[in-house]
């Protein structure tokens, strides 16, 4: 991703007349937070506090209550790029969660003893036909067998809306098939799928540094 430049330079001052007071605003540093996204500037007021200060803040204070600007400083670049470190984390997730779910739906299944029941109906009336097929037996009974299946995946269906499980369920979900859920394609280049979760991805790892804080 291309460098971007900071809005607002390090040295910029203004005068502000903010409720008959006036207070002179310097920017003294500014960083770019790649947990929001958020271009971030440390402005020192009457030479005394400092605030952080977001950039729609900064703008909004200078549009609303700028009286003039004194100085013009040395503005400076950042890069947007979500740290390597950032997307795995957040795909390692996806992962994890994708096989909590699994599992969940699993013991489910395996705590059922009518699922169970019919699944093992289903793999029986499966071989059976395809040992009716290979052997050669007559249309009727093929059908017969046919129609046994149908019913019992009719009935297996039934089971699971029972339990609350969808047919898609049962198969473990793939959300981007480029990259396999690792942020990366096989050539080592970050997916496109990176982008369109990169809100996602940078409040993950927000709250991914919090977690480290606490």
């Amino acid at each position: 991703m291309k460098e971007k430049v900071f809005e607002y330079a390090v040295g910029d001052s203004w005068l502000l007349s903010l409720q008959n007071h006036r207070a002179v605003y310097t920017v003294k540093d500014c960083f770019f937070r790649e947990t929001d996204g958020k271009e971030i500037y440390e402005v020192e007021i009457d030479g005394t506090t400092v605030q952080r200060l977001t950039r729609n803040r900064l703008h909004f204070l200078l549009y609303r209550y700028l009286f003039k600007k004194l100085k013009t400083g040395k503005y400076q670049k950042y890069s947007s790029a979500l740290s390597a470190d950032a997307i795995r984390k957040y795909y390692a997730n996806l992962r994890w969660q994708e096989e909590q779910r699994a599992e969940r739906v699993n013991d489910l299944l395996d705590s059922s003893r009518e699922y169970q029941e019919i699944k093992g109906e289903i793999s029986s009336l499966s071989l059976k036909l395809a040992k009716a097929e290979y052997s050669g037996a007559d249309t009727y009974e093929i059908a017969k067998i046919k129609t046994a299946l149908e019913t019992a995946k009719k009935k297996r269906l039934s089971v699971l809306s029972r339990l609350g499980i969808a047919p898609e369920d049962l198969k473990k979900k793939v959300y981007c098939a480029k990259c396999g859920d690792t942020g990366y394609t096989p050539d080592g280049k970050e997916c496109a799928c990176v982008k369109v979760h990169e809100c996602e991805i940078r409040e993950y790892a927000g709250a991914e540094k919090c977690r480290a804080k606490s």
